[in-house]
């Protein structure tokens, strides 16, 4: 299964990663600067696309408990309601303000939904 990347995918700072710590949302932008993306550093962020991944463990664990407790109907039951892990493609927008070396630059992530959580948290 496919996991989230964690880093930008596309625009600018292509290929640096974004991690949380403490709930805090940052980005790796060279040598031993991270860049905080939150509502005094975003001026704007939109969702691309989300998608959701079923756990291939997970159902198959459901799957093997519920035939066990009731045969073939109790596996298809348990497969199916394995847990969703979610992928999310965000478009971020800085702020523009001449005095910032980052201003108005633009790009693409692709993050976990934990990440994803962060950042509308932190930027809202």
């Amino acid at each position: 299964m496919a996991k989230a990347k964690n880093a930008v995918i596309a625009g600018d700072f292509m290929g640096k990663k974004v991690s949380v710590s403490f709930g805090k949302v940052s980005m790796d932008v060279g040598g031993l600067s991270a860049l905080e993306l939150n509502s005094r550093t975003v001026a704007g962020y939109s969702v691309v696309d989300e998608t959701h991944k079923t756990s291939m463990a997970s159902g198959v664990m459901r799957g093997m408990v519920g035939g066990a407790l009731f045969g073939g109907a109790g596996m298809v039951a348990g497969a199916m309601t394995a847990k969703q892990k979610g992928v999310y493609q965000v478009v971020i927008q800085l702020i523009d303000d001449p005095q910032w070396r980052y201003s108005g630059k633009r790009f693409l992530l692709e993050v976990d939904e934990p990440t994803y959580k962060a950042i509308i948290k932190n930027c809202f």
